[in-house]
């Protein structure tokens, strides 16, 4: 392949998530009166083509890109939808209650029976969630002896002030996924918009990458990496 043809293709945008994994995987895919002409490239294209993915902007750390770029080629790692380490992280912007409320749902790739995929959501997360955390309170609890009167003291707390932090175990945390969903069953809560979309890939248990778009007038842009995270050995 001529370096001019090469230079003029790899640095096209990145259109499309799946025109990312084509690139990931040393492939330039066309579409040609509806058909998809698959072109995967030599070997040798591959490290120069892996970096092109990379977004300079934000990953700076040139020996860690190298490291990267250099094992992925070395162990001729392939990404592949349908695998669990690839996952989808949505923010959201909702309406709870009359007041905005910002999330993000984390997707994964679940496989079906007869061979079919589709995206599942599998957690969620926010840095201010509209409802309290459960906190201890010592001053609410069932007493060690309160079986002796049938758990009295349950109907009390709960039916009295609704304050109930106390009669959990000291371990228990909020599922946070379980009330979003009986909120927006309940018509409490509605989706306005998604306001970003990012790609999270763990690739050879060695590193976590995130993929971002970035609109920009340059040779890179489109769907690249933002973030490389080295994982710790285990």
């Amino acid at each position: 392949m001529e370096n001019s043809f090469y230079d003029e293709t790899w640095s096209l945008k990145v259109k499309q998530i799946d025109d990312f994994v084509d690139r990931f995987n040393n492939e330039l895919n066309f579409i040609s009166n509806g058909n998809i002409i698959k072109n995967k490239l030599p070997p040798e294209t591959r490290s120069k083509l892996l970096s092109s993915l990379i977004y300079s902007e934000n990953v700076k750390n040139t020996e860690l890109v190298n490291e990267f770029v250099n094992l992925v080629d070395a162990k001729g790692y392939y990404l592949k939808f349908g695998d669990d380490d690839i996952k989808c992280i949505l923010s959201l912007a909702s309406i709870y209650y009359e007041k905005q409320f910002n999330f993000n749902f984390h997707l994964k790739i679940e496989k079906l029976n007869d061979g079919s995929m589709k995206w599942v959501i599998v957690d969620v997360n926010s840095t201010s969630y509209p409802w309290n955390t459960i906190a201890q309170n010592p001053q609410k609890f069932i007493n060690p002896s309160n079986h002796n009167l049938r758990f009295s003291n349950l109907f009390r707390i709960i039916n009295g002030e609704n304050d109930i932090q106390g009669i959990f175990e000291e371990s228990f945390e909020l599922d946070n996924l379980s009330i979003i969903i009986h909120e927006i069953m309940r018509g409490n809560m509605a989706i306005k918009s998604i306001t970003d979309v990012n790609y999270s890939f763990k690739i050879l248990d060695k590193y976590k990458v995130l993929v971002s778009y970035f609109d920009t007038s340059g040779k890179q842009s489109g769907w690249l990496i933002s973030n490389i995270e080295k994982l710790e050995s285990r």
